[in-house]
Formats: C-alpha cells, structure tokens, sequence
C-alpha cells in the first residue's frame, strides 16, 4: 500500500507538470507576453507551451552488467530523469523575484534482472527514489555553482516487513540460495531531508576540459510524509544484519569529482566519496568511474566498495565492478560566463 501510494503521487506529479496543453498553462503563457508587450505569434506561443515539460538526466542512465562481491551477476539498469517545472518559474516572474530559483522533481529507479544466474531469471528492483528539490543559481564569484535543498524518498519497493511473511515466502522459493534471495525481497525505505553544493570550473590551460565537484548532505527521518515510519533492519534480521547499522551511520555525507575531458577516448573520469552523516568517516564508501569513447559508443566501467550498494542490506560492506552503456549525455557542463 505504501509503495502504491508513492507511485500514485508520483504518477500525479507526472500527469500535473505534463499537461501541456492546459487552459492554466495557455493564461500564464498569454499574462506572460502581455506584460512584456511582445505579439506572440501562435506558432511561437505554442513553443512556449510545449517547453511547459522540461527534461534533462540527473544520474547517469545505464544499461549493464554488474558482477557483486555478494550476489549473483545481473543486468544492471539505471533510469534518472529530472523535471523542471516551469510553473514555478512563471510564478517567480510574476513576483519579480528574479531568474534564479527553480524547482525541480528529479525521479531514479534501479532494476536488476538475473538472466539464468537465478531461478526463472527475477527482476528485482533496487532503487526508487523520487524528490523534489529548489535550486538557487549563483551570480557572482559563485557563477557556474548550485545550491539545492532537498526533500526525497528512498526504498527498494519491496514489501516484506514481518518474520513469519518472510519465512513463509522463503519457503516458496525455488533457489539454492534461498534465504539471500528473499532477504531481496524484504521492505527498505526511507524520507530524507537534505542539501547539495556543486561547481563546474573550466581548466585554465585547456577550456573545454571541465571539472565539477559536489557536497551532498543528508538526514534519513525517523518518519516522513512518503514513507511513514523508516524500515530498516529488524531484530529478527540478526542472522544477516551485521552490525545493525542505522542509513544515517553508512550514508549522509557524499562528496565527489568528475572531469569532462572532450576528444579523448577517455571522456569522463568520476570518483565517488560517502561516509554517514551521525558517525562520519567511520564507515566509508568508495566508487570510481572511467567514462570510454569507442567508436563513439559511450562505455563506462565502475567499480564500487563500501555500502549502501544493494538498499536490502545497506548495512553490509560488499564490492562490485560492473561494465556499461552510458545512455545519457557524456557532454561537460555548460560553463556559464
């Protein structure tokens, strides 16, 4: 039911800031070039409609294959699309508020698909992660920069949250590795409060060479408006939970570096730090990302070690290396002058 519901209010999400054609949108639009004293010609406002959607990835879309220190190999499959709504803006111009703060819904979704390495070959998904988020554009010294302040959800959309359903299904399953298998199955989530800082700079000696970091910081809530309460491990979990980690002692603190060096077959390099928010730097993340360019089919090779791989057992250090397409853009950052 919880799961049902996120999808319904994500779904609504979608279908509000989708209607393109709206009498809402066609008013703000015609307010709009009133104020300015512009003649919008019809084709030109139908334009304006039409950019109502604005799309663009957040995280890299991938199609791979990921081999785990701890699983069985699957194809590994990241869909990340990030929505700016326009609305938003057209009100901020009507407060005369300036140019620079946006909203935005961004949404990622992980699946893996075990093809013959389990039993009728499952997919299972990892990763839902739905939020929505304000991001303030620096001028200035700050130029190039952005600032967003976060409100988002994050489960594994699955639903076994008691014992006795999770033995019973255990006994269901037809596998060797019964109880890895149905440990997948088991319910994860959380809301979570947070804030981000990034900067894109061109290097000096080569400006088409750009490199961007980011500081992302998180709080896992207690309870939220998606989530209700969070599910994380429970005291009949003991068998396989480790050392009970809470998210915020694995997870919270993230730091990372990309460079976007363009004409090269090495295209885009990428290394990844986390560490939890409440205990930072006692449990540590890494991955790294080598982006390749080979007749112009954009690969990326990663490797990862840490936590926080696979959202059912957060908790548990584990490595992975896997080999993938690049579906989204290996183009830099626009840099802004």
């Amino acid at each position: 039911m919880k799961n049902l519901l996120i999808l319904l209010l994500s779904s609504l999400t979608f279908s509000a800031i989708g209607q393109t054609k709206s009498d809402t949108v066609q008013k703000q639009a015609d307010s709009v070039a009133d104020k300015q004293e512009i003649t919008v010609h019809p084709k030109k406002r139908r334009n304006v409609i039409k950019n109502v959607l604005q799309v663009e990835t957040f995280e890299d879309n991938l199609v791979g294959y990921t081999w785990d220190s701890d699983d069985e190999p699957f194809l590994d499959f990241t869909l990340s699309e990030d929505f700016r709504l326009i609305p938003f803006d057209l009100l901020m111009q009507t407060l005369h508020t300036g140019k620079n703060l946006h909203l935005h819904f961004s949404f990622t979704c992980r699946l893996g698909q075990y093809i013959n390495t389990r039993y009728s070959s499952p997919v299972v998904e990892k990763r839902f992660n739905p939020q929505l988020y304000l991001e303030y554009l620096p001028k200035g010294t700050l130029i190039n920069s952005k600032i967003r302040f976060i409100y988002g959800h994050e489960s594994n959309g699955q639903a076994i949250d008691d014992s006795s359903t999770f033995y019973a299904i255990a006994g269901t399953v037809k596998a060797p590795d019964v109880v890895r298998q149905t440990i997948d199955a088991i319910s994860r989530g959380w809301d979570y409060l947070g804030c981000s800082f990034i900067k894109d700079r061109a290097m000096p000696t080569r400006k088409k060479t750009v490199l961007e970091g980011e500081l992302d910081l998180r709080y896992y809530l207690d309870y939220g408006l998606l989530q209700g309460a969070k599910e994380e491990y429970r005291s009949w979990e003991q068998p396989w939970y480790g050392n009970n980690y809470t998210r915020n002692e694995v997870s919270g603190i993230k730091a990372s570096i990309s460079c976007f060096i363009p004409n090269s077959v090495f295209y885009k390099l990428s290394a990844y730090y986390e560490t939890g928010i409440t205990t930072p730097f006692e449990n540590n993340s890494v991955k790294l990302l080598l982006g390749v360019k080979i007749l112009q089919l954009p690969l990326a090779f990663v490797y990862t070690n840490g936590y926080n791989g696979d959202l059912a057992q957060y908790g548990k250090r584990n490595n992975s290396i896997s080999a993938t397409v690049l579906l989204s853009s290996f183009a830099a950052p626009i840099i802004r002058q």
